[in-house]
Formats: structure tokens, sequence, C-alpha cells
């Protein structure tokens, strides 16, 4: 399928031992496919991580990883833009 690029993903929310429930934070990182022709692509799969994410995630995310996305593509823009 068109969209079957394969993607990984991986988060964890972090919490303060002496102070839980009260200060976390949720560290996000994917690895998404890299075709130049399949740009739309890996914009769907940053939405669908971030989806995912932004479900169990705590009031603080720190993304990285490898999004293989220029300044201006999709998945960029998508980011920066919302």
């Amino acid at each position: 399928s068109y969209f079957n690029t394969g993607i990984a993903g991986l988060a964890v929310e972090l919490r303060v031992r002496s102070d839980p429930g009260r200060r976390c934070f949720t560290v996000a990182t994917t690895q998404l496919s890299w075709e130049p022709a399949k740009s739309d692509a890996y914009a769907w799969q940053m939405h669908k991580f971030l989806s995912v994410v932004f479900q169990f995630a705590g009031p603080r995310i720190l993304l990285c990883g490898d999004l293989n996305s220029l300044p201006g593509a999709q998945p960029y823009q998508f980011l920066s833009q919302g």
C-alpha cells in the first residue's frame, strides 16, 4: 500500500520521584520513512504518531528523532504551523 512505508515511534513519560503526579514530561521519538516522492505519506505518519502521543502525553512534550523532513515539506509545516 502507498502509506505502508514503515514507522517506528516511542513515547515515555518521566516523573520526578519526590513529586509524583505533579511534574512530568513526555519524551517522544520517531523514525519516519524517507521517500521524497511520498512526502504526503510521511506527513500522514507524523500526524498518526502525534495523535497517539497526544492521547497519552502530559502537558510537556519533547519531540525528537529522525523526521526526514526539510523546511517547507509537509511534516515540517505540520509541526511548525499546526
